[in-house]
């Protein structure tokens, strides 16, 4: 690292629910960790401490480099913040958002610490508290500032999309009373066009059918993998409770959710609710987005922000007429950490764009590719921890488990094995060279988001007949497409298991059980593979093969 990058480290934080940290210079990003990879609590709150000491170790630099401190959010947070220990104890996913005490606590965030008096008392505590807990890291001596809840989300985007002009689009829950904003990017700034509070949040909405129907906080992938079963019109049409006009979106989520509740108490089977509401969401979302590509030319779109997790929803902005269009990998609130320091590294950072996501604790050697893929090809389950880890929800091949995309019977196997629920689909992973072959769409556009699988897209029906376990009930799939130059090592093992059985995909699933972080180290990933009952783990350089494998064999 140049000593002016050294000279010049921000470290973003975010302290709230999927708590992170990351490290920025002038040139960009150096490295990234969520809390809860370290921590072993699913969507980890709280001081991430053990994510800034990740981060400097990743990055190889000394807390004394670091200059400048962003931490993400502008009010709201001071409660949390001076019960830290409680905060971060609370299990996250075992929080109601629809529960009285959830309720009070989004007033708070959203009405009442915005009250310029208590906003700036409020704001005094959380400097004061932050400040302590800086200096028991050694890293006192660091300026601290604070970024907007949506500015960081929108600096994320804008980085993902790299330089020039574009729409920057972020939706959420809510962060600092702003639910919905839209930007103007051009070469690393930032113009706010227009914001709206919680009326106009959709994605509070999803969240509570998500609670309704029997899932936890966090769990809307749930809904979206619900609503890809349904094969019929929307049984119910939320248009009234959802409008946008000019752009605009309204939406009562009290009638809607009160739709939503009687017509699962007359019976209507929650696929078909979940599908209503999938559908209601991207029609509404597709008309804010086309109006505001549309009143400022912009050629080129990038969203960030909770709701844009939902990766059939991202499918659709896909199909609209723009020339590049970009997700932030941690599209929800882990990625703020991410967006705050490359906010505090300035426009310079943003510019240079996002590397790739492995960002965080390194795992070094790989393994022979030849044995690995003698197992996949003879139906094998196989756990790979190697590299350095990925940043964000998904797994990229460095913590993953791979098996035969062909192979349903594996697939049943393996999710029974993590406790997935049924109906989640798996995603594929396969080399460039196949693109054409299993999409057959244009995939310029839409390349970052192919190689991160951020995005759901309709497969061909010939690959849906070679890799069956990696395409949904509506002919969607998630993919991860690698190239030699994003892993080398990747696609040697899947051109060598090509060779051998003449399927053109492996599964690519996170190595972590449901409802657990993915794992980080060599003990985690050993340990995973063996609750799990993989068939074999690669360790960095090292083949594990369970006894087990030996036992199906046989």
């Amino acid at each position: 690292m140049a000593r002016e990058e050294r000279d010049e480290l921000v470290l973003g934080l975010w302290d709230g629910h999927d708590a992170g940290a990351a490290l920025a210079g002038p040139a960009g990003l150096l490295a990234a960790v969520s809390e809860e990879r370290l921590s072993r609590v699913k969507k980890q709150g709280g001081w991430p401490r053990r994510s800034i000491e990740a981060c400097l170790a990743a990055a190889g630099c000394a807390g004394a480099q670091v200059r400048r401190v962003v931490m993400a959010g502008t009010f709201g947070r001071a409660p949390a913040r001076l019960l830290d220990g409680r905060y971060a104890a609370m299990p996250p996913q075992q929080i109601d958002p629809l529960a009285p005490s959830s309720q009070l606590f989004a007033a708070f965030q959203n009405r009442l610490a915005r009250i310029p008096g208590l906003r700036d008392l409020e704001r005094l505590a959380s400097a004061a508290l932050i400040r302590r807990r800086l200096a028991e890291q050694g890293l006192g001596h660091a300026r601290l500032s604070f970024v907007d809840h949506h500015l960081a989300h929108a600096t994320g985007a804008a980085a993902a999309l790299g330089p020039g002009q574009a729409l920057v689009v972020t939706m959420d829950g809510y962060g600092d009373g702003v639910s919905t904003a839209i930007w103007r990017a051009d070469e690393g700034t930032l113009e706010r066009l227009w914001r709206g509070g919680p009326e106009s949040s959709v994605a509070l909405l999803y969240g509570a059918l998500t609670r309704v129907l029997g899932f936890r906080e966090g769990e809307e992938g749930k809904l979206t993998g619900l609503a890809g079963l349904w094969r019929q019109p929307p049984a119910l049409d939320l248009s009234a409770e959802i409008r946008v006009q000019q752009g605009v979106m309204r939406v009562d989520r009290r009638a809607a959710l009160g739709r939503l509740r009687a017509a699962l108490a007359d019976g209507l089977d929650r696929v078909a609710l979940a599908h209503s509401l999938q559908t209601a969401l991207e029609e509404a979302v597709l008309a804010v987005v086309q109006h505001h590509l549309a009143a400022t030319g912009s050629r080129r779109l990038a969203v960030a922000g909770g709701l844009f997790a939902n990766v059939s929803l991202n499918g659709r902005l896909a199909e609209l007429p723009v020339d590049e269009f970009a997700i932030v990998p941690a599209m929800g609130d882990q990625g703020l950490c991410l967006g705050a320091a490359l906010h505090g590294a300035g426009a310079t950072a943003v510019s240079a764009g996002l590397p790739a996501m492995d960002l965080g604790p390194r795992i070094s050697g790989d393994a022979e590719v030849e044995p690995i893929a003698d197992l996949l090809a003879a139906g094998a389950a196989v756990g790979v921890a190697r590299g350095a880890m990925e940043f964000g929800p998904r797994a990229l091949g460095r913590r993953s488990v791979l098996f035969d995309a062909s192979r349903k019977d594996v697939a049943r196997r393996v999710g029974m094995a993590l406790g997935r629920e049924p109906f989640m689909p798996f995603g594929p992973l396969l080399r460039v060279e196949r693109w054409a072959e299993a999409f057959g769409s244009d995939r310029h556009k839409i390349a970052r988001a192919t190689r991160e699988m951020t995005i759901a897209l309709p497969a061909r029906p010939e690959f849906a007949a070679a890799a069956p376990a990696a395409v949904h009930a509506d002919g969607t799939a998630r993919p991860q497409v690698v190239d030699h130059d994003d892993d080398p090592w990747l696609c040697r093992l899947l051109q060598a298991f090509e060779t051998r059985s003449g399927v053109p995909a492996l599964v690519n699933t996170s190595f972590n059980h449901h409802r657990e972080p993915i794992v980080c180290d060599v003990r985690q990933a050993a340990a995973a593979a063996e609750s799990a009952g993989l068939d074999a783990v690669v360790i960095g350089g090292e083949l594990r093969v369970a006894a087990i494998w030996s036992e199906r064999q046989t």
